[in-house]
């Protein structure tokens, strides 16, 4: 087995590793003032989801900083603006019960749709199993 030490690296090898780790790690942005992110809502959107009746329907998630994110659910729709991080909230007013709808969420070129939102009442349970 040779234990032999590796010779140093000269110094056009060094500079070019190092040239290209700098382009690797900043090329990403370069002509770009921001990056676009994607587009998300958080729980409990989803296609079929079940929202409280009668109480302000919440949307959040987010967005790219600083873009215009539309919401809309049903007939209702409201424009809001994500913040510098990047999160946006919009409250559309409730719904009775038994209440269906669609919902979409729109920023710069990017839409989600969401279909077969009912209203009802949600209960959450939790507790302990006493089987075995």
């Amino acid at each position: 087995m040779n234990t032999r030490p590796s010779p140093p690296l000269d110094m056009p090898t060094a500079l070019h590793r190092l040239l290209l780790l700098a382009l690797f790690l900043f090329a990403p942005g370069i002509g770009s003032s921001r990056l676009a992110a994607a587009l998300m809502v958080a729980a409990p959107f989803q296609d079929s989801a079940i929202l409280q009746r009668d109480r302000p329907v919440l949307v959040s998630g987010r967005a790219t900083p600083g873009d215009t994110v539309h919401v809309r659910l049903g007939d209702d729709s409201v424009a809001v603006l994500a913040d510098a991080q990047g999160r946006w909230r919009a409250t559309l007013p409730a719904r009775p019960a038994w209440a269906r709808a669609d919902a979409e969420v729109r920023a710069a070129d990017q839409i989600l749709r969401f279909t077969d939102l009912l209203f009802g009442d949600v209960w959450l349970a939790a507790g302990q199993s006493n089987i075995g």
